[in-house]
């Protein structure tokens, strides 16, 4: 059973929801490069990238499709590449909220790099 924020409830399905990115900033790392790509990253069907200065950054994407991610990490000199996807989808609620609703499932994207 999922705890549900009657607050982050929708009454009509969204077509949009924002994506969170959540990256290691580091002495070795001050700004993370990041490719996002539409589906899977071997479909090669690249979106956009950015470089990042803070450990979360978001942006605003179709809900029902599913993302990938890659970021690009520097450690002793090598490069190392994190990557991480996710099914952005709407999810219909009929029970947990005063009325019927839509929530944001898979909207985090973790592409911290682990040590």
């Amino acid at each position: 059973m999922l705890f549900v924020d009657c607050n982050d409830c929708y009454t009509t399905e969204p077509e949009y929801a924002d994506i969170t990115l959540k990256l290691t900033i580091n002495d070795e790392n001050s700004a993370v490069y990041y490719e996002v790509y539409y589906g899977k990253i071997e479909d090669n069907n690249f979106w956009f990238s950015d470089t990042a200065y803070s450990e979360e950054v978001a942006w605003s994407a179709p809900v029902n499709e599913y993302y990938s991610v890659k970021a690009f990490y520097y450690s002793k000199g090598r490069e190392i590449i994190a990557v991480d996807g996710t099914n952005l989808r709407t999810k219909y609620d009929q029970s947990s909220c005063s009325s019927d609703c839509y929530l944001i499932r898979g909207d985090v994207l973790n592409a911290k790099f682990k040590y």
